[in-house]
């Protein structure tokens, strides 16, 4: 017959520790007697040590022990250590062979243990129900059958979301603090309840010591966030932004269709479907209890907990040294020696957060490399009505402050650069762009822009426009011995060429007539001017590509003469530094 109020506790995991503390430690505790089920231990030194400080530490918080091994013993022999118990809690975890966790509720029931509460701290797996991705998860409803087929067991089923410690798990991929990144799974709004093994372990304790009343499945939680959410969480507890990706539902089952066997891309596509994974904050047995949990977004404590939980490991202590246990999960985290915490190997979690610290100061990639450099000389180069030529920099600028008007052009890095000679200008242009400013060169000082829309067109070849003289010129008196085109004299003052009729074509030289040519000029053909020197009668010496004497006495004779300039710049500066003799 069990025994009031005793309770037998499965497994001293990361969850299994976290519920036999809250259990004992709990307000209601009274009197009932708490038991954990240990694995026979292998008869080497060291788990011989390990053992004996596990059994020191419990008996310390009163816990006994017992031993049994619930993967190799048969269901009879797991029904006689569970029928002493009114209450069984499994924390065993789901790295067992399949079949481990009906094995365990089938001895459960066939004690007839008045309250059970199986391992099914995870996901809503009736949501999800049979065939997904995860095979074991088959066995979680394999259970959940058995428990609702029988009135004689009362049993709680806690679905507690994802554990905290395995979403920030490296291997799972979801976020890697090391590398920065974070990867959504499905979607960027797809949501996910996560939950810390030290809140699941204060459910667990109420749930068993209060309401005893209790049957079914019940939800708890310690937030609900999306990916998207997670993102801007871990972007500020770094300070910068880190690497985003986004993995599909068809790219995670062609990862999982390459690699059937891996586990934790089974994981990855049930998450991505973003079924049976999250629900509602209000629903929650802490939110209707008034539960206070550690873990919310807001107050930033989950990347607190967690990014501390990277890098050491404390939980290893618990096991290599013989030490107070409640000790060490109160003593402050900058005590714990630093060590790397080596790769998981299973599934299950493996610490708690609060047992870990990083560093507290970024020592590489960009952490450390923003310095303050020298200035980059921006702003304006040339100022309003100041001359500049093509060529001339008026204003250096990141990004486009101002853009490039009349008589202007713009670099690649921004910069504003004169086409033409003239005088720079600062203007808008509301026809051509309502808000931007423009920067343009003008040929007269004063001048406006932008000009009107119909106003005529300014030459620029630098001239200076003048208003042309409308009177009628007085004509010259030529002398009878004078020819077309002297000079007379009109008057005393000024000279004036003698009046020509008008559209009278000038005298073409002799010689080829010159032609139109590209770029509408006329000018002589290229053969007829290179025979220039030909029909002046001039000998030049024939040009031989293959007579190289040429260009390499002219080469020796210009290093001879850069040679004899740099003799007399090095005596000039000796005569310069030669001190004056003292008298």
């Amino acid at each position: 017959m069990a025994k009031t109020g005793s309770i037998l506790v499965l497994g001293t995991g990361e969850l299994g520790f976290e519920v036999l503390q809250s259990l004992a430690t709990h307000p209601h505790h009274d009197s009932r007697s708490i038991s954990v089920l240990l694995r026979v231990c292998p008869q080497t030194e060291p788990a011989i040590s390990k053992r004996a400080a596990q059994i020191a530490d419990f008996r310390r918080l009163g816990i006994s022990i017992l031993e049994a091994d619930i993967v190799n013993d048969a269901e009879s022999r797991l029904k006689e250590v569970f029928a002493p118990f009114h209450t069984v809690i499994g924390c065993s975890g789901m790295a067992y062979p399949p079949g481990t966790q009906v094995k365990i509720c089938q001895a459960v029931l066939a004690a007839k243990v008045p309250r059970y509460l199986p391992w099914q701290f995870g996901l809503d797996y009736d949501k999800i129900g049979r065939g997904s991705s995860q095979d074991l998860f088959n066995e979680q409803l394999d259970v959940r059958d058995l428990l609702r087929g029988q009135k004689t067991t009362q049993w709680v089923i806690i679905s507690t979301g994802l554990f905290i410690t395995f979403l920030f798990e490296p291997s799972f991929g979801v976020v890697d603090l090391q590398k920065m990144t974070v990867l959504a799974l499905g979607s960027w709004e797809n949501r996910i309840t996560v939950t810390s093994p030290e809140d699941i372990g204060r459910v667990v304790a109420e749930v068993t010591l209060v309401t005893v009343d209790l049957n079914g499945v019940i939800f708890t939680g310690g937030d609900t966030v999306s990916y998207g959410e997670l993102a801007k969480i871990v972007d500020g507890h770094k300070g910068h932004a880190v690497h985003r990706s986004l993995a599909s539902i068809d790219q995670l089952e062609r990862e999982l269709d390459a690699d059937p066997e891996n586990g934790l891309k089974k994981y990855r596509v049930v998450f991505a479907q973003a079924r049976g994974v999250a629900w509602d904050e209000g629903q929650t047995f802490n939110k209707q209890r008034g539960m206070h949990m550690t873990i919310h977004h807001s107050s930033q404590e989950l990347c607190t907990l967690l990014i501390q939980f990277y890098v050491v490991s404390a939980f290893d202590q618990l096991l290599h040294r013989e030490c107070d246990m409640m000790l060490l999960r109160t003593c402050p985290l900058s005590t714990l020696p630093l060590r790397p915490r080596k790769p998981p190997s299973t599934l299950t979690p493996f610490l708690t957060p609060i047992l870990s610290r990083n560093a507290s100061h970024a020592t590489e990639g960009r952490a450390n490399g923003a310095k303050q450099g020298p200035g980059k000389r921006l702003g304006a180069k040339k100022g309003a009505t100041e001359l500049v030529v093509p060529g001339n920099i008026i204003f250096r600028q990141r990004g486009t402050k101002w853009f490039p008007g009349e008589n202007c052009d713009m670099g690649r890095d921004h910069t504003i650069f004169a086409t033409a000679k003239g005088y720079v200008t600062f203007y808008s242009d509301p026809e051509r762009h309502p808000r931007r400013k423009y920067i343009g060169v003008v040929f007269e000082r004063g001048m406006k822009l932008p000009t009107p829309r119909n106003a005529a067109r300014r030459r620029r070849l630098g001239m200076v426009a003048r208003e042309m003289s409308t009177s009628t010129p007085t004509p010259a008196t030529p002398k009878s011995d004078a020819k077309a085109g002297d000079l007379v004299m009109a008057d005393k003052k000024r000279p004036q060429m003698q009046a020509q009729p008008k559209h009278v074509r000038a005298e073409a030289p002799t010689g080829k007539a010159p032609s139109l040519k590209p770029g509408y000029m006329f000018r002589e053909s290229n053969a007829y001017i290179g025979r220039a020197a030909e029909r002046a009668g001039l000998k030049v010496r024939k040009f031989d590509h293959r007579d190289r004497f040429a260009a390499w006495r002219r080469r020796k004779e210009q290093i001879r003469q850069e040679r004899e300039a740099r003799n007399i710049k090095d005596r000039t500066k000796g005569s310069r530094r030669r001190k004056p003799q003292s008298l």
